[in-house]
């Protein structure tokens, strides 16, 4: 999974939101960084009452990067078909 909904309630003070995911610092809680919590397990500083999404930011790319791998992959089995159309 690349995205979370964590919803909180009951908070009275500030707290630290710890999921047990590797540590990657491209996960995202609202644009904030994760802090390594036990070095190895992600963390966000949570103030408030909420519903948040912790996304991981490097998702973005994938499908565009799947757009450039099949349209790549079309033209080189269109340019396959051709050169033995003509051979």
């Amino acid at each position: 999974p690349t995205k979370y909904k964590v919803s909180i309630r009951g908070l009275t003070e500030p707290a630290f939101l710890v999921f047990s995911q590797n540590f990657d610092g491209l996960w995202r809680l609202r644009n904030q960084a994760p802090l390594p919590v036990y070095s190895l397990l992600n963390g966000f500083r949570v103030e408030r009452d909420g519903d948040y999404v912790i996304e991981f930011a490097a998702q973005k790319y994938v499908y565009p990067g799947l757009v450039v791998t099949g349209t790549t992959i079309v033209i080189m089995v269109f340019l396959l078909l051709k050169t033995r159309k003509s051979s």
